[in-house]
């Protein structure tokens, strides 16, 4: 059953268990309805799976065992289904790469960062992360690049945290500032992935840098009705200066900060690299293999 759909070969026919995670209706020439069906079988693999019978209307996503038929179109692979059946006893986190780190020892771990901040950041990082803590635990942190696996925001979050700790101490820059501002870089993640792992159309028309600021101005806003009216300004000075780090990224607004410049540049690092460990992990020691984005890649 958990076959790599992928490996049906032309003329073939078989039962695969997949994940359907989008349904999109097209037209074919001869004026015919028919669906496109994004699914990823349990080896990872995702393709676009051809409905020309009756809609598919079951609620996404939907883990379904389904007949599929491989044809030759156009000199191209072509999946179409031919009847289908929900099995609602298989998880869709089976279909998802999973975590590389231990989630209850890196959120301890990103606790001990938060907890040697000043006490009004110590504060504002835990309400973002305890409003967003379900998705922030579980979810990646892009779909199909860096960090695409389970778990993957919080894995990039206390990496960038770890490496801006130690940068910031080194080049004598704010460490409470750049360090609570590295522990919210991502957490606008949370809202650009859904839970079938598909990017949504914040992640188009705001973007994660925009949901991390908004994300912190709702509780920057809930945590200042409880402080002491003299420390208010000072409170909305830092938070001022955060609200640029989160704002100020590739893609974001002019940095202005050196500690903005720093989680900028690390961001770019850290993304990368996971990226070129992940696209060459199956390429042979000695041969190099293409990652897109990177170019062309050696594994030693």
């Amino acid at each position: 059953m958990e076959c790599n759909i992928t490996n049906l070969q032309t003329g073939q026919e078989a039962q695969v268990l997949l994940m359907v995670q989008e349904v999109e209706k097209a037209t074919a020439s001869n004026g015919t309805i028919y669906e496109r069906l994004k699914v990823r079988d349990t080896q990872g693999n995702d393709t676009i799976l051809y409905n020309w019978n009756e809609p598919f209307t079951e609620q996404l996503p939907a883990v379904i065992i389904a007949q599929v038929q491989t044809k030759l179109i156009k000199e191209s692979h072509n999946y179409q289904i031919q009847t289908y059946q929900l099995d609602p006893t298989v998880s869709k986190m089976h279909f998802f790469p999973k975590a590389a780190v231990d989630v209850k020892e890196y959120w301890n771990e990103l606790n001990e960062y938060a907890k040697k901040l000043p006490e009004h950041m110590h504060k504002l990082v835990g309400m973002v992360l305890m409003a967003n803590q379900k998705k922030f635990l579980a979810f990646p942190l892009t779909t199909s690049r860096s960090f695409a696996r389970r778990c993957g925001i919080l894995e990039a979050t206390v990496k960038l945290t770890k490496m801006a700790s130690e940068s910031a101490s080194i080049l004598g820059l704010d460490w409470n500032l750049t360090v609570t501002s590295s522990i919210l870089y991502y957490v606008g993640y949370t809202d650009c992935v859904n839970d079938a792992f598909v990017a949504t159309p914040e992640d188009i028309l705001i973007g994660a840098g925009v949901s991390a600021y908004t994300k912190v101005l709702q509780q920057a806003e809930i945590l200042k009705q409880g402080l002491e009216e003299s420390s208010i300004p000072v409170f909305e000075k830092e938070l001022f200066c955060i609200k640029h780090l989160l704002l100020s990224r590739y893609k974001g607004i002019s940095t202005a900060l050196p500690e903005a410049m720093l989680l900028r540049h690390l961001d770019a690092i850290l993304n990368d690299v996971d990226l070129a460990l992940t696209g060459t992990s199956h390429t042979e020691p000695g041969k190099t293999t293409s990652v897109a984005g990177l170019g062309r890649l050696y594994r030693k």
